[in-house]
């Protein structure tokens, strides 16, 4: 039996979502490091960076999905970041597809 609310669904959420904003900020950086972004055209650039943030959001991805199945025996509740199942879902079908074919 699940005993979560929705608002811990909607935190998980949330702190999700700036971690992928860390994610991708911290890619930009690299970047912008290693290419100049004004002279890089879109169509090489937006490849490179999903190519870079997509492999580095599975390194995240890993955790919450452990932690979204993982539950305590005895209280019945879970622990850490939650997410939907659906959410999880969509998101490693999105992470897989779009890096095999970018990193390929």
């Amino acid at each position: 039996m699940l005993t979560t609310t929705d608002s811990s669904f909607l935190c998980s959420e949330i702190v999700f979502s700036f971690l992928l904003l860390v994610i991708s900020g911290l890619v930009l950086v690299l970047l912008r490091y290693f290419l100049p972004l004004r002279r890089t055209p879109f169509y090489l650039l937006i490849p490179i960076f999903l190519a870079l943030a997509l492999p580095a959001s599975i390194i995240l991805l890993v955790p919450i999905d452990l932690a979204s199945n993982a539950r305590d025996p005895e209280l019945g509740i879970h622990r850490g970041i939650l997410l939907p199942t659906g959410i999880l879902l969509t998101s490693w079908r999105i992470l897989y597809w779009e890096t095999f074919f970018l990193t390929w």
